[in-house]
């Protein structure tokens, strides 16, 4: 599979792309599976009524929070992270008393700064949702066309790293605070990070109607 976000761009490592794939290709299979997307193959099962897909571990590790950093969001970082090479991720912790949403969207001014994409996330211990999230995030890559994302697999494959390391444990749920929202998990099994969603199926004849 290949996926391209709305600008065009390749994406290198798309999880709701897979997440989608795998939803349809399960129902042909009617058993576990493996999906390839570049050089990578990733796993995929059903389970609990919900798609994933299984990414090896990316490894974060603690970092000094830049000196533009809060600035450009107009907020105080707890603390920061990196996750791999120089266009890899910075994860970006707020505390628990501050709204996710009033981080100020970087914009084209992050790629004056960085090439690594943006992940915003603090922990919440109520969400006053029906199904209640143990974390928060944003997602901001506007060097790879997507100033903001909807729902980003990929970064939660790193949150799931990232908060586990903080204590909360090998199980996360998560609330990704863009316009649309999205909602994600993650379970950590020995070597692997499943990614897990709840896929909608979307007809033609949905598209005419």
């Amino acid at each position: 599979m290949r996926c391209w976000n709305h600008a065009g761009h390749p994406i290198q490592c798309c999880g709701h792309g897979l997440l989608s794939c795998a939803a349809l290709w399960l129902q042909y299979w009617e058993s576990d599976g493996c999906l390839q997307m570049g050089n990578t193959q990733i796993k995929c099962r059903a389970f609990g009524g919900r798609t994933w897909v299984g990414f090896t571990p990316l490894a974060t590790r603690p970092c000094e929070v830049p000196d533009w950093l809060p600035g450009l969001l107009r907020a105080a970082p707890l603390d920061c992270a990196e996750a791999g090479g120089a266009d890899g991720y910075l994860v970006v912790r707020l505390g628990e008393e501050m709204l996710i949403d009033a981080v100020n969207a970087p914009g084209d001014a992050l790629t004056r700064h960085s090439q690594r994409a943006l992940i915003v996330t603090r922990h919440c211990s109520d969400t006053g949702k029906a199904e209640p999230a143990h974390i928060q995030l944003r997602y901001f890559a506007p060097q790879y066309g997507e100033p903001e994302d909807t729902a980003t697999g990929s970064a939660m494959r790193v949150l799931a790293d990232y908060w586990q390391k903080q204590g909360l444990g090998p199980r996360l749920a998560a609330q990704q605070h863009s316009a649309a929202g999205g909602v994600l998990f993650s379970h950590i099994d020995e070597d692997v990070i499943w990614i897990g969603g709840n896929v909608v199926e979307h007809t033609q004849a949905q598209d005419s109607a």
